[in-house]
Protein backbone atom coordinates (compact mmCIF):
# COMPACT_ATOMS: atom_id res chain seq x y z
CA UNK A 1 0.00 0.00 0.00
CA UNK A 2 1.34 3.39 -0.99
CA UNK A 3 2.24 5.96 1.62
CA UNK A 4 -0.14 9.00 1.68
CA UNK A 5 1.47 12.23 0.57
CA UNK A 6 0.76 15.17 2.97
CA UNK A 7 -0.77 18.26 1.36
CA UNK A 8 -0.01 21.82 2.43
CA UNK A 9 -2.73 24.51 2.19
CA UNK A 10 -0.95 27.21 4.05
CA UNK A 11 -0.04 29.40 1.00
CA UNK A 12 -3.65 29.46 -0.26
CA UNK A 13 -4.99 30.19 3.22
CA UNK A 14 -2.53 33.03 3.59
CA UNK A 15 -3.62 34.51 0.26
CA UNK A 16 -7.28 34.36 1.27
CA UNK A 17 -6.53 36.09 4.53
CA UNK A 18 -4.61 38.83 2.68
CA UNK A 19 -7.46 39.44 0.22
CA UNK A 20 -9.97 39.51 3.07
CA UNK A 21 -7.91 42.08 4.95
CA UNK A 22 -7.48 44.16 1.79
CA UNK A 23 -11.22 44.07 1.10
CA UNK A 24 -12.08 45.14 4.65
CA UNK A 25 -9.51 47.92 4.51
CA UNK A 26 -10.89 49.21 1.21
CA UNK A 27 -14.46 49.08 2.54
CA UNK A 28 -13.44 50.95 5.69
CA UNK A 29 -11.63 53.59 3.63
CA UNK A 30 -14.71 54.08 1.43
CA UNK A 31 -17.00 54.44 4.45
CA UNK A 32 -14.64 56.92 6.09
CA UNK A 33 -14.29 58.87 2.84
CA UNK A 34 -18.07 59.07 2.40
CA UNK A 35 -18.48 60.14 6.02
CA UNK A 36 -15.87 62.89 5.68
CA UNK A 37 -17.49 64.10 2.45
CA UNK A 38 -20.93 64.26 4.07
CA UNK A 39 -19.47 66.09 7.08
CA UNK A 40 -17.59 68.58 4.92
CA UNK A 41 -20.60 69.40 2.72
CA UNK A 42 -23.29 68.82 5.36
CA UNK A 43 -24.74 72.32 5.04
CA UNK A 44 -25.18 72.01 1.29
CA UNK A 45 -26.67 68.52 1.59
CA UNK A 46 -29.07 69.79 4.25
CA UNK A 47 -30.09 72.70 2.01
CA UNK A 48 -30.69 70.45 -0.98
CA UNK A 49 -32.69 67.99 1.12
CA UNK A 50 -34.90 70.77 2.49
CA UNK A 51 -35.35 72.20 -0.99
CA UNK A 52 -36.44 68.82 -2.34
CA UNK A 53 -38.83 68.23 0.58
CA UNK A 54 -40.60 71.60 0.52
CA UNK A 55 -40.55 71.74 -3.29
CA UNK A 56 -42.40 68.43 -3.48
CA UNK A 57 -44.86 69.65 -0.86
CA UNK A 58 -45.58 72.65 -3.09
CA UNK A 59 -45.98 70.50 -6.19
CA UNK A 60 -48.54 68.30 -4.44
CA UNK A 61 -50.38 71.16 -2.75
CA UNK A 62 -54.17 71.32 -3.11
CA UNK A 63 -55.68 74.80 -2.88
CA UNK A 64 -58.51 74.98 -0.31
CA UNK A 65 -61.65 76.22 -2.03
CA UNK A 66 -62.73 78.24 1.03
CA UNK A 67 -59.44 80.12 1.45
CA UNK A 68 -59.65 83.86 2.11
CA UNK A 69 -56.96 85.41 -0.04
CA UNK A 70 -56.79 88.77 1.73
CA UNK A 71 -58.49 89.99 4.91
CA UNK A 72 -58.04 93.61 6.05
CA UNK A 73 -60.46 93.42 8.98
CA UNK A 74 -58.32 93.02 12.14
CA UNK A 75 -60.80 90.84 14.02
CA UNK A 76 -61.37 88.39 11.19
CA UNK A 77 -57.64 88.49 10.39
CA UNK A 78 -56.78 87.32 13.92
CA UNK A 79 -59.21 84.42 13.54
CA UNK A 80 -57.54 83.36 10.31
CA UNK A 81 -54.08 83.58 11.86
CA UNK A 82 -55.21 81.35 14.74
CA UNK A 83 -56.94 78.90 12.39
CA UNK A 84 -54.17 78.12 9.90
CA UNK A 85 -50.41 78.47 9.43
CA UNK A 86 -51.04 79.33 5.77
CA UNK A 87 -51.91 82.94 6.68
CA UNK A 88 -49.33 85.68 7.23
CA UNK A 89 -49.74 89.12 8.75
CA UNK A 90 -48.69 91.69 6.12
CA UNK A 91 -49.89 94.83 7.88
CA UNK A 92 -47.83 98.00 7.62
CA UNK A 93 -46.69 99.65 10.87
CA UNK A 94 -49.34 102.35 10.37
CA UNK A 95 -52.18 99.81 10.10
CA UNK A 96 -54.46 99.20 13.05
CA UNK A 97 -54.33 95.51 13.76
CA UNK A 98 -53.29 92.64 11.48
CA UNK A 99 -54.01 92.35 7.77
CA UNK A 100 -53.52 88.80 6.55
CA UNK A 101 -52.74 87.23 3.19
CA UNK A 102 -53.00 83.60 2.18
CA UNK A 103 -49.45 82.30 1.63
CA UNK A 104 -49.14 78.53 2.13
CA UNK A 105 -46.49 77.52 4.64
CA UNK A 106 -44.89 75.03 2.25
CA UNK A 107 -44.25 77.82 -0.27
CA UNK A 108 -42.78 80.11 2.38
CA UNK A 109 -40.48 77.32 3.56
CA UNK A 110 -39.44 76.59 -0.01
CA UNK A 111 -38.67 80.26 -0.52
CA UNK A 112 -36.28 80.28 2.45
CA UNK A 113 -34.07 77.69 0.72
CA UNK A 114 -33.06 80.22 -1.92
CA UNK A 115 -29.90 82.30 -1.86
CA UNK A 116 -31.98 85.49 -2.23
CA UNK A 117 -33.90 84.88 0.98
CA UNK A 118 -33.92 87.77 3.44
CA UNK A 119 -35.13 86.90 6.94
CA UNK A 120 -36.08 90.53 7.55
CA UNK A 121 -38.82 90.37 4.91
CA UNK A 122 -42.05 88.80 6.21
CA UNK A 123 -43.23 87.94 2.72
CA UNK A 124 -41.91 86.03 -0.26
CA UNK A 125 -39.07 87.47 -2.32
CA UNK A 126 -41.10 86.54 -5.40
CA UNK A 127 -43.35 89.52 -4.74
CA UNK A 128 -42.63 93.22 -5.06
CA UNK A 129 -44.46 94.18 -1.84
CA UNK A 130 -46.63 92.54 0.84
CA UNK A 131 -49.77 93.82 -0.87
CA UNK A 132 -48.99 91.64 -3.89
CA UNK A 133 -48.58 88.57 -1.75
CA UNK A 134 -51.85 86.57 -1.56
CA UNK A 135 -51.47 83.25 -3.35
CA UNK A 136 -54.53 82.21 -5.33
CA UNK A 137 -53.03 79.07 -6.89
CA UNK A 138 -50.18 76.74 -5.98
CA UNK A 139 -49.49 73.34 -7.47
CA UNK A 140 -48.09 71.20 -10.28
CA UNK A 141 -49.06 71.62 -13.93
CA UNK A 142 -47.72 69.62 -16.88
CA UNK A 143 -47.76 70.76 -20.51
CA UNK A 144 -48.76 68.65 -23.50
CA UNK A 145 -45.15 67.58 -24.08
CA UNK A 146 -44.59 66.76 -20.40
CA UNK A 147 -42.92 69.99 -19.31
CA UNK A 148 -43.48 70.03 -15.57
CA UNK A 149 -43.59 73.27 -13.58
CA UNK A 150 -44.51 74.45 -10.12
CA UNK A 151 -47.14 77.13 -10.74
CA UNK A 152 -47.53 80.04 -8.31
CA UNK A 153 -50.27 82.58 -9.07
CA UNK A 154 -50.69 85.50 -6.73
CA UNK A 155 -53.04 88.46 -6.46
CA UNK A 156 -56.26 89.26 -4.63
CA UNK A 157 -58.10 91.56 -7.04
CA UNK A 158 -58.18 92.31 -10.77
CA UNK A 159 -58.99 95.25 -13.01
CA UNK A 160 -62.34 94.68 -14.71
CA UNK A 161 -61.07 96.31 -17.91
CA UNK A 162 -57.85 94.23 -17.92
CA UNK A 163 -58.55 91.16 -15.78
CA UNK A 164 -54.99 89.84 -16.02
CA UNK A 165 -53.61 93.07 -14.57
CA UNK A 166 -52.55 92.75 -10.97
CA UNK A 167 -52.06 89.00 -11.34
CA UNK A 168 -48.58 87.47 -11.54
CA UNK A 169 -47.85 83.94 -12.64
CA UNK A 170 -44.64 82.11 -11.85
CA UNK A 171 -43.67 78.86 -13.57
CA UNK A 172 -40.86 77.40 -11.47
CA UNK A 173 -38.75 74.44 -12.51
CA UNK A 174 -39.23 71.63 -9.98
CA UNK A 175 -36.24 71.18 -7.67
CA UNK A 176 -33.64 68.52 -8.36
CA UNK A 177 -30.93 67.15 -6.09
CA UNK A 178 -28.28 68.18 -8.61
CA UNK A 179 -29.29 71.86 -8.44
CA UNK A 180 -26.43 74.01 -7.05
CA UNK A 181 -27.07 75.43 -3.61
CA UNK A 182 -26.71 79.03 -4.81
CA UNK A 183 -29.16 78.72 -7.69
CA UNK A 184 -32.38 80.68 -7.37
CA UNK A 185 -35.63 78.73 -7.40
CA UNK A 186 -37.06 81.42 -9.67
CA UNK A 187 -36.61 80.26 -13.27
CA UNK A 188 -39.54 81.68 -15.24
CA UNK A 189 -41.57 84.80 -14.69
CA UNK A 190 -44.65 86.15 -16.42
CA UNK A 191 -45.98 89.44 -15.06
CA UNK A 192 -48.84 91.64 -16.22
CA UNK A 193 -49.26 94.43 -13.70
CA UNK A 194 -51.57 97.37 -14.21
CA UNK A 195 -49.78 100.65 -14.85
CA UNK A 196 -50.06 103.43 -12.27
CA UNK A 197 -53.08 105.58 -13.01
CA UNK A 198 -56.54 106.55 -11.78
CA UNK A 199 -58.49 103.92 -9.82
CA UNK A 200 -60.54 101.52 -11.88
CA UNK A 201 -63.37 99.12 -10.99
CA UNK A 202 -61.96 95.93 -9.53
CA UNK A 203 -63.17 92.44 -8.71
CA UNK A 204 -61.96 89.96 -6.15
CA UNK A 205 -60.22 86.71 -7.00
CA UNK A 206 -61.24 83.29 -5.74
CA UNK A 207 -58.85 80.40 -5.01
CA UNK A 208 -57.73 78.74 -8.23
CA UNK A 209 -58.68 75.23 -9.30
CA UNK A 210 -56.62 72.74 -11.30
CA UNK A 211 -58.45 71.25 -14.26
CA UNK A 212 -58.62 67.47 -13.63
CA UNK A 213 -59.12 66.76 -17.33
CA UNK A 214 -56.19 68.89 -18.58
CA UNK A 215 -52.90 68.76 -16.68
CA UNK A 216 -51.73 72.05 -18.24
CA UNK A 217 -54.84 74.07 -17.33
CA UNK A 218 -55.93 75.99 -14.22
CA UNK A 219 -58.88 78.30 -13.58
CA UNK A 220 -59.34 81.29 -11.27
CA UNK A 221 -62.80 82.85 -10.88
CA UNK A 222 -63.21 86.55 -10.17
CA UNK A 223 -66.27 88.52 -9.14
CA UNK A 224 -67.89 90.52 -6.38
CA UNK A 225 -68.99 89.38 -2.92
CA UNK A 226 -72.48 90.18 -1.73
CA UNK A 227 -72.12 92.28 1.45
CA UNK A 228 -75.71 91.54 2.49
CA UNK A 229 -75.13 87.78 2.74
CA UNK A 230 -72.53 85.56 4.32
CA UNK A 231 -70.22 83.98 1.78
CA UNK A 232 -72.25 84.66 -1.37
CA UNK A 233 -70.00 85.43 -4.34
CA UNK A 234 -71.15 86.52 -7.81
CA UNK A 235 -68.76 85.25 -10.48
CA UNK A 236 -68.16 87.75 -13.29
CA UNK A 237 -65.53 85.84 -15.24
CA UNK A 238 -62.75 83.29 -15.12
CA UNK A 239 -59.01 83.54 -15.73
CA UNK A 240 -57.66 80.51 -17.58
CA UNK A 241 -53.93 79.79 -17.57
CA UNK A 242 -52.30 77.13 -19.76
CA UNK A 243 -48.75 75.91 -19.25
CA UNK A 244 -46.87 75.92 -22.55
CA UNK A 245 -44.12 73.52 -23.61
CA UNK A 246 -41.51 76.27 -23.19
CA UNK A 247 -42.46 76.69 -19.51
CA UNK A 248 -44.46 79.92 -19.85
CA UNK A 249 -48.10 80.59 -19.03
CA UNK A 250 -50.68 81.55 -21.65
CA UNK A 251 -53.62 83.53 -20.23
CA UNK A 252 -57.20 83.56 -21.47
CA UNK A 253 -60.08 85.60 -20.00
CA UNK A 254 -63.66 84.38 -20.31
CA UNK A 255 -66.39 86.68 -19.02
CA UNK A 256 -69.84 85.51 -18.07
Amino acid sequence: MSTPVPLSYSPAAARRRWWRLAWHAALLAAVLGAGLTVFKYRDEFRLRARRMYWGRRCLNYQMPTDAVLYEPDPERARCLLDRSADYVDIAWPCDEGPHVAFMPRCLREYDTQDSWYDAERPYLKLFRSPRDAPVCFLGRRVSCRRTERLIVIHGSSVDLERPTSGVAGFALRPPKWSDPSQASVLTCLDLDFCAIGPPRPTAQLRPGVADPSDSSHLMIDYGTPDPSSNGTFTVIGTLHAYLQDDGTLNWDVRKR
